[in-house]
């Protein structure tokens, strides 16, 4: 008898755990496809835990800031006890998600509400490395605005490139422009194969942002790279004789 009333035991908690399961699922689900007003109401019953995460380890607070829903980040936000700096099992923070998606407004609640502007994930990527892959100049003022600047000069792991890097290689001139302007910014700093912000955009063509960084006192136009190579020799094998020229014309003042 005992061991039937123990069996029928085991059986219910698991309907509960299982229950319990789907509930957070259905709720982290809600807030990952913008689905406000099922957040709103498992938030009012109190069903759920509002830190809790999915499998991938990502909070409701996550999802919802990734995908842009600014109003159901407000509501999460506004439940005590919301952890506004999770961070998943790769050190991810809904700032970081935010920043690389351009969401310049949740951006500006998750900052107000206490978020890490310099959690640095375990990639090495920080929100402002994040905001700078991706061109997003609102989001980046913003940041800096709030003390990112203070590690403008962080390293992504894999290639050790730079908030300035990447914005440079990607040829996003405004945003290269407003990092420029960061007190403390190495604009000289090579990445893991030699190549400096400069040689990445001359080596692609982006000669708006070469002008910016040529415009800039102590910029490096010798530095070379792993194979000897300086940025008027990338911009030349890349077929841009008009780059490598105007490299040149710096350098031989």
């Amino acid at each position: 008898m005992k061991r039937k009333y123990f069996l029928v035991f085991l059986f219910g908690l698991n309907i509960l755990l299982v229950s319990c399961s789907t509930t957070h699922d259905r709720f982290t689900t809600a807030a990952r496809d913008g689905d406000a007003g099922t957040v709103s109401e498992f938030l009012k019953s109190k069903e759920v835990t509002v830190n809790r995460t999915t499998k991938k380890g990502q909070s409701a607070l996550m999802l919802a800031s990734a995908q842009g829903h600014s109003e159901i980040v407000r509501q999460l936000l506004a439940t005590p006890g919301i952890d506004v700096n999770y961070a998943d099992d790769m050190g991810f923070t809904a700032l970081i998600d935010a920043a690389m998606k351009g969401h310049s407004d949740i951006v500006k609640q998750l900052l107000a509400a206490g978020a890490n502007v310099n959690e640095t994930a375990s990639t090495g990527t920080t929100p402002l490395i994040a905001a700078s892959v991706n061109g997003h100049l609102e989001v980046i003022r913003l940041l800096l605005a709030a003390g990112a600047g203070t590690k403008i000069n962080s390293e992504y792991n894999f290639n050790e490139n730079t908030a300035l890097i990447f914005a440079s290689v990607k040829g996003y001139a405004d945003v290269v422009q407003r990092l420029l302007s960061v007190p403390g910014i190495d604009f000289n700093k090579s990445n893991k194969l030699g190549y400096t912000a400069l040689m990445l955009a001359a080596k692609n063509g982006y000669i708006e942002v070469v002008r910016l960084l040529l415009k800039t006192p102590g910029i490096d136009v010798k530095k070379i790279d792993k194979d000897g190579k300086n940025a008027a020799d990338l911009a030349t094998s890349g077929g841009r004789s008009d780059i490598a020229n105007l490299i040149n014309g710096i350098s031989n003042q």
